[in-house]
């Protein structure tokens, strides 16, 4: 019985892995944008060398808003915040739009220009040729494209307009976030509604991590436990869970005090360890016994893994809106 039970779970985690190897390249492009979703980062002007308009002045992008349609990154120059570059994904198409406001936050006459993908494109860059408002709108952009790369390190957004020597590139380092910026112009009301609903999850947060904590040092000999992954050869303390947890706690805590993001990193690790956990649990109270081979009531980890996933649950919900910036 025990050997069907392992063969079973380990062809669900196969079956995962396939299932995850098939997300089309849009997809993969979309879900990396995701994955920075509340960061800010700062970049360089790369082309053209000289330009009075972008030359030696602070470039600055915040991916602000996000979900599984539509991304809108906020573009400043200098103290100029007119720019929101906006994609939408749709039938594994990818549209960019550029919205420019005016101060005030009224819209400019020349907006929401861009294009579409005309296929699936590929897992770091995706390409936008002009699209027919393009061209009715501003007729000598009719052959613009533009294109977008992403990947580990970098992300950068280019413009070339076929037939002239018109090319633009900016390029933003993923590597360093910076704080993130006030709103563009004409965003108030958006962004204190994605101010307000961040911190309400992180007011969560804390308060279901004490809850977490406090589950597992309730188990009984706790420090002796060993959670282990589905191949069963990563394994990790139930103490290093209990500190990581913790740790988390303070930067959660940190960041109620200062309205500022809660590390991404921080909330990446911890959901990585979470994962493994609850899956640990799983297993082993389906098998009736613990990693260190003493017996467990499996109501006892299934009950924990119920508390585990709240902590779970919240940090998805802050790594697709993080914490904004009051205006």
């Amino acid at each position: 019985m025990i050997h069907k039970i392992k063969f079973i779970i380990a062809a669900f985690f196969i079956t995962t892995q396939v299932i995850g190897q098939d997300i089309n390249p849009a997809k993969q492009f979309w879900n990396a944008l995701l994955s920075h979703c509340g960061n800010a980062y700062e970049g360089t002007l790369a082309l053209p060398k000289e330009n009075k308009d972008f030359g030696g002045k602070k470039l600055m992008m915040h991916v602000r808003s996000c979900n599984d349609s539509m991304i809108k990154i906020p573009f400043f120059v200098g103290e100029d915040k007119s720019r929101t570059w906006i994609l939408t994904y749709k039938n594994d198409r990818i549209s960019l739009q550029h919205d420019h406001r005016h101060k005030d936050g009224s819209e400019d006459k020349i907006n929401f220009y861009g294009g579409t993908t005309t296929n699936v494109g590929k897992a770091v860059v995706q390409f936008f040729p002009a699209d027919a408002h393009t061209q009715r709108m501003i007729p000598a952009a009719a052959t613009n494209v533009w294109w977008i790369t992403i990947n580990d390190t970098t992300f950068t957004y280019n413009l070339r307009r076929l037939g002239t020597d018109r090319v633009f590139k900016v390029v933003m380092d993923l590597q360093k976030p910076i704080a993130t910026p006030d709103a563009p112009w004409g965003w108030k009301e958006e962004v204190n509604t994605v101010l307000k609903k961040s911190m309400d999850t992180t007011n969560r947060l804390v308060n279901h991590l004490t809850a977490a904590t406090s589950s597992i040092e309730a188990r009984k000999d706790y420090q002796n436990i060993q959670f282990k992954d589905s191949t069963g050869e990563t394994t990790l303390s139930a103490l290093n869970v209990v500190a990581q947890l913790n740790e988390l706690k303070q930067k959660a805590l940190q960041s109620q005090a200062s309205k500022l993001p809660v590390p991404k990193a921080s909330l990446q690790q911890v959901l990585e360890t979470l994962t493994m956990v609850i899956q640990s649990n799983t297993t082993m109270s389906t098998l009736g016994q613990l990693n260190t081979n003493r017996t467990i009531e499996p109501t006892v980890a299934l009950a924990q893994n119920k508390v585990l996933k709240t902590v779970r649950d919240d940090i998805v919900d802050l790594l697709h809106t993080q914490n904004k910036e009051k205006n």
